[in-house]
């Protein structure tokens, strides 16, 4: 859905959070659904700008496409 995870809100934890070591203004996480919620395992990718950690992309699939080819690899996003 176009709302992504921001209308799912309280359904899911994040966790599993990890920064690219190559290049560290990446980072990825995977949104886990809380018990008894029927969603998938999510991977989140964002990108920190200036201070501030950007959403970049989220899904189950093609996850991460945005990020350079060593951070999609180090990070094991989906893409």
């Amino acid at each position: 859905d176009d709302d992504g995870l921001a209308s799912r809100s309280g359904q899911y934890s994040v966790q599993s959070c990890r920064i690219a070591a190559s290049s560290p203004i990446w980072a990825a996480a995977a949104a886990v659904p809380n018990p008894g919620v029927q969603l998938d395992t999510a991977t989140i990718l964002l990108e920190r700008i200036g201070a501030l950690w950007n959403v970049v992309a989220v899904g189950t699939s093609n996850v991460g496409c945005e990020a350079p080819a060593q951070v999609q690899t180090e990070l094991g996003v989906p893409c």
